[in-house]
Order: structure tokens, then C-alpha cells, then sequence
């Protein structure tokens, strides 16, 4: 029983480093911390904006953010959350990221820009009237070396497949997330995960191994 009932959050997190170890074996990604705009092969993608700059560290305010590849707008982004008095990756920060990745071989090189495009408007609100956010959406704009552009919007739920989705989209994530669950986001406590699942999956072992174990004592000695 013990085994059973760990069994499913045991595969759960076996599943979870198991695609992080072949994320990291493939990929090498390279946020960019330090601007608004990145090359990639000879080819450019900038944030701008219209936000009077200040300098108040602390200030926030609602802007449209227009993203700019090989100089022309190839779209905008309304409703960003912007901190004027930053001029590199804090000035988006939690909305619209810049991040550089390749091959771990350091081919294939690209650059996306990674959005928070929020919870989809159309899905209804949870009874408690909060977001659902398996909802919430990310949109990924990749532009590759040869200077092709590629635009993909998806749900929370949907990050895994493939999972270089999930690892984009953790740079603007609200809150800590695993490429298919969270079950490993946890601040880890005895309760959770040591007693359940590690340790009653472990006892669940041990007790199916003695069960076995007597039952081929009984079945030796009839």
C-alpha cells in the first residue's frame, strides 16, 4: 500500500530530473542580463519602449513594449509591467526576457524573447475567484543565426512538450516550475519529501521484499 500510494509522485520526480539532465546534456542557454537586445549571426532583436526614464529604482509602470527585429517592429506587447530606471533585464523583469541558446556543442545558435503573456481571459476563474494557471500563457519569438523567426504561443500546462518550452519559459515565470509538474518546487521539509514519498517508498520496498522473501520460505519448505 505504502509502495502504491508513492509509486506516482516517486515517477513524477524521476521524470522531472531525468528531462532536466537532458535539457542540460543538449542546451546551453545564456541569458542576457546587461541589455535590451541581442545578435545572433549578424541579425538584431531589441525591447523598446516609450517610458520617461527616472530614478526611482522602485518605480512601476504599464507600458506597451515593442519588439524590434533587424530594425523594423515585428510585433508589440501591451499592458507590460516596466521599470523605467532600469536599462537591462530588470526593466522587464517577470514579463519579457532576452535569452541567448545553442546546442551544447555551440551550434545552432538563437536568441529568444520570452514572454509572460498572462492567463488567458477566456478561461474561467476558480471558485475561489483566482487565476487558473495552468492557464497562464508564454510566447516564445526565437530568432535563429540565418535570421529566420519562429512565434509560438502555449499554455502552462502544455510547457513540457518539448521541454526546452519549460526551460525558456522559467525566466519569466511567476513562480518556480518543473518541465511537467511542480511536485520538486517545494521548500523540502521531513514531511515532505523525506517521510512521504522517499522514505514510505523505500519502507514500501523493504516490506515487499520480506512478502516475497517468506513467501518463497513457505512455498520451499511445503
Amino acid at each position: 500500500m505504502l509502495l502504491a500510494a508513492s509509486a506516482y509522485p516517486l515517477a513524477l520526480m524521476a521524470r522531472e530530473i531525468l528531462t532536466g539532465s537532458l535539457v542540460a546534456a543538449r542546451y546551453r542557454f545564456k541569458p542576457v542580463y546587461d541589455s535590451q537586445a541581442a545578435t545572433i549571426g549578424g541579425h538584431q532583436v531589441s525591447l523598446l519602449d516609450d517610458a520617461v526614464e527616472s530614478s526611482d529604482s522602485s518605480g512601476r509602470i504599464r507600458g506597451v513594449v515593442r519588439i524590434v527585429i533587424d530594425g523594423r517592429v515585428y510585433d508589440t506587447m501591451s499592458n507590460v509591467e516596466i521599470r523605467p530606471s532600469f536599462k537591462d533585464a530588470n526593466r522587464y523583469h517577470g514579463s519579457i526576457a532576452l535569452v541567448r541558446f545553442e546546442n551544447a556543442g555551440g551550434s545552432d545558435a538563437h536568441v529568444a524573447v520570452v514572454a509572460n503573456a498572462a492567463v488567458d481571459p477566456a478561461v474561467p476563474r476558480l471558485p475561489n475567484g483566482g487565476y487558473n494557471f495552468d492557464y497562464l500563457r508564454f510566447r516564445l519569438i526565437t530568432l535563429g543565426s540565418d535570421g529566420h523567426v519562429s512565434d509560438e504561443t502555449f499554455f502552462r500546462k502544455d510547457r513540457g512538450t518539448p521541454a526546452i518550452r519549460a526551460a525558456l519559459a522559467s525566466f519569466v515565470s511567476p513562480t518556480p516550475m518543473g518541465y511537467y509538474s511542480d511536485l520538486m518546487m517545494v521548500w523540502p521539509s521531513l514531511l515532505y519529501p523525506i517521510a512521504f514519498p522517499w522514505a514510505s517508498g523505500l519502507f514500501g520496498v523493504i516490506c515487499l521484499w520480506l512478502a516475497v522473501r517468506t513467501r518463497r520460505r513457505q512455498t520451499a519448505v511445503q
